[in-house]
């Protein structure tokens, strides 16, 4: 389903929730679907509702953090999505993305 929405010209609520369902924490398929969200040029408020579910699940992991900070630094747009997911993670898990992305950024040092 990942790879559906990757030949997609728009991303559809629908089937970026039947991904989520088929594969709500798997890495790459949840990877896959943070990837679109950030390339995609115009995300309506269901899809950015959707989004900030798996931007949720990633903040779980360490990898998925990795990911966010990537797409923290790189894509401007997504920054409120990120920052609202690390705002209502754990403490622990958002004491983590935050020393991460002090470390990709070099802020701090």
């Amino acid at each position: 389903m990942a790879v559906a929405l990757l030949t997609s010209k728009r991303i559809e609520a629908d089937r970026l929730a039947a991904a989520q369902v088929a594969a709500p924490y798997e890495p790459w398929p949840l990877n896959v679907r943070l990837q679109i969200v950030s390339a995609s040029a115009d995300l309506t408020p269901e899809v950015a509702a959707l989004a900030r579910a798996d931007i949720g699940r990633a903040m779980l992991s360490h990898w998925g953090r990795e990911a966010l900070a990537t797409l923290y630094i790189t894509h401007d747009r997504m920054r409120p999505l990120i920052a609202g997911a690390a705002d209502a993670a754990a403490p622990a898990d958002q004491r983590a993305f935050l020393d991460l992305l002090r470390r990709e950024t070099g802020a701090g040092s």
